[in-house]
């Protein structure tokens, strides 16, 4: 079933991220935050536009059981929520002098899609059970773990550390708390839009985003910005030597990552696509071993990842009965 094998594809692929994103420490770093959606936008346009060709003009609303302006405004809030957490992550990781605080605060999204839950603020009917809640106990825990065993690169504290670090937990949380909100205006949104279309949505607002971000930072920048500069423009990631990463990106990190977790979400609660999200650190660190030669993770971090996983099998084994059965042509459409 396309709808188990989503999340732990999305996952690995959304962790292969790091193997890009830690490369060339030339490019201004809000110029690359805007590379990823453009990138991503180039390569699902193509299946976007395919599925429109294949398919009658209306089949996209036709089987549906909302129309796309029934959740006009769910969408709208749904694409301002994913371009936010974006946003505010990224930030996060420029201001922080360790990233690795970044990586646990980011790990609480869970926490606050099970509060919204029990709130009532989305699915009332069906608050949350006594396996997710311990499910979702034993994830944190099992992230808490990980992200305190991790290795951490040494480096010299800048004398604005204190400064740095306080604004980056602030942009943080705010991000933990869009990526929450987004996940859950997702699973609306899934009810009148195709994965590919809502996918291609999202990634045409974070480069509008990113866009208004750098002009407004850098509002003489405007004929580089513009131009393929290779370190400072926006078709930069087109020139020779940075367009195999960030197509890369574009295909495995966001059509296959992204684009797989909005798959998802036609299926699961949010609580199990952003517990999949708890394991992308892991599956980071093993990618990293594999590709570089990195050391494995010790004993501490293993007994995290088993805590995880099982936190993880008990929310999911919970949902499984919901999960619905489609070959992969039609779970991507539908």
């Amino acid at each position: 079933p396309v709808g188990c094998l989503a999340p732990p594809a999305a996952t690995a692929s959304q962790a292969a991220g790091a193997l890009v994103f830690s490369g060339d420490a030339t490019v201004e770093p809000l110029v690359a935050t805007l590379w990823r959606p453009l990138a991503a936008a180039v390569c699902v346009s193509p299946l976007v536009a395919a599925r429109r060709l294949v398919a009658r003009a209306d089949d996209a609303i036709h089987d549906k059981p909302a129309s796309p302006a029934a959740v006009a405004p769910h969408l709208a809030a749904c694409c301002l929520a994913f371009w936010l957490s974006n946003a505010a992550y990224q930030l996060a990781f420029l201001d922080a002098s360790s990233p690795a605080a970044v990586v646990l605060l980011g790990s609480l999204t869970p926490l606050f899609v099970i509060l919204a839950r029990a709130l009532g603020l989305y699915d009332a009917a069906n608050p949350p059970t006594t396996p997710e809640g311990l499910g979702t106990a034993l994830g944190l825990a099992g992230a808490l773990v990980c992200a305190l065993a991790a290795p951490s690169p040494s480096s010299s504290t800048p004398p604005d550390a204190a400064g740095r670090d306080l604004l980056a937990v602030a942009l943080t949380l705010f991000s933990v708390l869009s990526h929450a909100a987004y996940s859950i205006l997702t699973k609306t949104c899934r009810a009148a839009f195709s994965a590919p279309d809502l996918h291609l949505l999202m990634q045409l607002g974070a480069i509008a985003l990113n866009l208004a971000l750098l002009l407004l930072l850098h509002p003489r920048a405007l004929p580089t910005l513009l131009s393929a500069d290779p370190r400072a423009g926006a078709l930069g990631l087109f020139a020779k030597h940075n367009r195999a990463d960030w197509l890369f990106c574009g295909l495995v990190v966001d059509t296959v990552g992204t684009m797989g977790f909005v798959v998802a979400l036609l299926y699961f609660d949010p609580l199990v696509t952003t517990i999949a999200g708890l394991f992308e650190p892991i599956c980071a660190v093993l990618e990293n071993a594999a590709a570089n030669g990195a050391p494995l993770p010790n004993l501490a971090y293993c007994a995290g990842s088993a805590l995880l996983l099982a936190g993880a099998g008990l929310v999911v084994s919970h949902q499984a009965h919901t999960t619905r059965r489609l070959s992969a042509a039609p779970a991507i459409s539908a």
